[in-house]
């Protein structure tokens, strides 16, 4: 369920990383959240507080970076 999870935030960037440019995520419109099991039961949590800045070329793909910077501190794990 993770890598779907994954593959679906992944695909909806794609629209927006058509265009050359420094990307940043908006984290007032954004969430950054996991699944886990306890006791046998599925349970969201999330990070509130992250930065993530993407640097995409469609020019040159493979030139892409991503850098995620989580605040730990600010997990909420249900």
């Amino acid at each position: 369920m993770n890598g779907i999870r994954s593959l679906l935030c992944c695909v909806s960037l794609l629209p927006a990383l058509a265009y050359a440019g420094n990307w940043r995520i908006d984290e007032t419109q954004s969430r950054l959240g996991f699944q886990y099991r306890a006791m046998g039961a599925p349970v969201e949590g999330e990070f509130h507080r992250y930065l993530a800045d993407i640097q995409w070329d469609a020019a040159t793909p493979a030139s892409t970076r991503i850098r995620l910077d989580v605040d730990t501190g600010s997990i909420d794990a249900g």
